[in-house]
């Protein structure tokens, strides 16, 4: 956890950035139809285009056969029509609802047209590896219309994936059967002070009058804790999110299940508020049977957890210095600093992208260092975690640094703190040698994001021309790769892209 937190806040360097999409800067209102790609013909059953909700970024889209037995059962009384079904991808950037237009000119029979429904793979709500049939059939649409004399059907959903349109072959009578759940929590303490556990169990009890079906159980939990245990009296549970979802099978009328539930209160670097902080769940069921009191299917609890008396430590990685580069294999020795406020430092660990590298020695409980031997080629990020005689934990920012390979980089153009009118354009020049004499490709980096390739214009010599730039500061780099596929950094060269100042 406290690795994935320390990413959140990490301050990489512009080499280890990779590019990032702006989605919402090239919105484009309304929807855009992607039609008769990658489709089987208007002579076989299957999806022939789709028409986007919204498109942020335009891509390729494909439709393809896909295994019908990788998935579930259709739902009972369904077969797949030409014992088929499509997988919908595409690589454009894209929001629903998504309307998917089907061919079915193998149905020929009107009777049976109007019967055949379009169902979606998801996933199953209550088993984060299982799956479940969505009917996503669109029957009332204004615009999307089913048309028998075109032979033609349609299916909106959400996000795409896998589809299957389905004929009745037999006809199931609704069920009848009514099942009474009732949900309540035992809770052990109400009141409690991190890190000690909050500790309840959830309890599903079938008051009949008929079997409880398929039972799904979730338990919706807010706030900064990390499950410790979950244990179900029968099925499984898994952690999904902040969730808590189970799958205990079948109850008949009078049998119940339960559900021990352990969490331990998270506090990361810091500390709950003197007065406590609230951490709530949510339980709940259902079956496939229908409930005649669904109001008691949900229960729901407050815990108030105090703040750990026991401050958390501090952390600073200070060596390596963020961006530095290196030559590989190199050998680089980690330093941090750790305090405790009340008490003492127990450990520094140092990481490299979550690997631990082992823990730092001190000779006075203090400053840790921790030696690298032979440290690989390309990207690395380092985090100093220390740990103090009460368990308490802190990390440092994220530092991040390059081990070169044997070429010899440099950026030419522009030169270090150059100034250029916005709109113009800039030729970016970089050489490029190696002992081998073979530079695979040189690229060019403009604050981390690739600008392209650049041209070999005379002997060790790469060009790029980078047209109609905006304001703003940039930092350039340049990144050659070797034949054997190894990469060198050269020193970023930062300029200002705005008007002269008199």
């Amino acid at each position: 956890m406290f690795l994935k937190l320390a990413n959140i806040h990490c301050n990489l360097s512009v080499f280890f950035v990779k590019t990032v999409i702006a989605v919402a800067s090239l919105f484009l209102s309304g929807v855009v139809h992607q039609d008769n790609v990658g489709h089987p013909k208007d002579d076989r059953d299957g999806p022939v285009s789709v028409v986007y909700g919204n498109l942020f970024r335009e891509g390729e889209i494909r439709i393809e056969p896909f295994d019908l037995k990788e998935l579930p059962p259709l739902p009972a009384g369904y077969a797949a029509l030409s014992d088929k079904a499509f997988r919908i991808t595409t690589t454009a950037i894209v929001s629903g609802p998504h309307i998917i237009r089907f061919a079915v000119p193998s149905v020929t029979e009107e009777d049976a047209f109007k019967k055949l429904r379009i169902f979606q793979v998801d996933k199953d709500p209550f088993d984060p590896d299982g799956h479940v049939w969505n009917d996503v059939t669109l029957l009332n649409s204004t615009k999307s219309v089913p048309s028998f004399s075109t032979k033609t059907i349609y299916g909106q959903s959400g996000g795409l994936g896998i589809y299957v349109i389905a004929k009745l072959v037999r006809e199931v009578p609704p069920s009848t059967a009514k099942a009474d759940l009732i949900v309540t929590t035992d809770v052990s303490a109400d009141q409690l002070t991190a890190p000690s556990l909050i500790s309840y169990t959830i309890k599903v009890l079938n008051q009949g009058p008929d079997m409880a079906n398929d039972i799904g159980v979730w338990d919706a939990i807010s706030g900064p804790v990390n499950p410790v245990s979950v244990k179900p009296s029968q099925g499984k549970c898994k952690p999904s999110y902040q969730n808590i979802v189970c799958k205990p099978g079948s109850l008949k009328a009078g049998e119940s299940v339960t559900v021990a539930v352990k969490l331990k209160p998270y506090e990361g670097r810091s500390s709950f508020p003197k007065e406590g902080r609230e951490i709530t769940h949510e339980s709940g069921a259902k079956a496939t049977e229908k409930d005649p009191a669904p109001e008691n299917n949900e229960v729901s609890n407050v815990f108030l957890v105090f703040p750990d008396p026991n401050q958390p430590p501090s952390v600073t990685l200070n060596s390596p210095k963020d961006g530095a580069l290196f030559i590989g294999p190199a050998d680089i020795t980690l330093e941090a600093t750790a305090e405790d406020s009340d008490g003492s430092i127990s450990k520094v660990e140092f990481f490299d992208n979550d690997k631990s590298l082992g823990v730092g020695t001190s000779i006075d409980a203090k400053n840790f260092v921790l030696a690298v031997p032979g440290l690989s080629y390309g990207s690395h990020s380092f985090v100093a975690v220390a740990t103090d005689n009460g368990g308490r934990i802190d990390w440092s920012l994220q530092k991040g640094v390059f081990v070169n390979g044997l070429s010899v980089v440099s950026v030419k153009t522009p030169t270090p703190d150059l100034l250029i009118a916005p709109g113009s354009d800039l030729t970016l020049t970089a050489v490029a040698t190696h002992p081998t004499g073979i530079i695979n490709k040189l690229e060019f980096f403009a604050n981390g994001r690739l600008l392209g390739e650049g041209s070999l214009s005379g002997p060790g010599t790469y060009t790029f021309n980078w047209k109609k730039l905006q304001r703003g500061n940039y930092s350039i780099a340049a990144i050659a790769t070797d034949g054997s596929g190894i990469a060198t950094v050269s020193t970023p060269v930062k300029f200002i892209v705005g008007n002269h100042v008199r």
